[in-house]
């Protein structure tokens, strides 16, 4: 099994971050596609707050 390497697809950061900056609006029907699977897939909050704590956990010094 293979770990996905990434959330969202390049064009999709693009439209993200675009939105983000107000440089596009919710009339762009990409943005309303991105943002309606964000609202829909419940699972994917809860694996990115799993995904940042683990990662967390591993950038700690290990006791001895």
């Amino acid at each position: 099994m293979v770990m996905r390497t990434y959330i969202f697809t390049d064009l999709e950061r693009k439209i993200l971050r675009g939105w983000l900056k107000g440089e596009i609006d919710w009339h762009d029907i990409r943005l309303r596609k991105v943002l309606s699977r964000i609202r829909l897939f419940k699972d994917l909050s809860s694996d990115v707050e799993l995904y940042l704590a683990v990662k967390s956990r591993l950038a700690k010094p290990k006791a001895a």
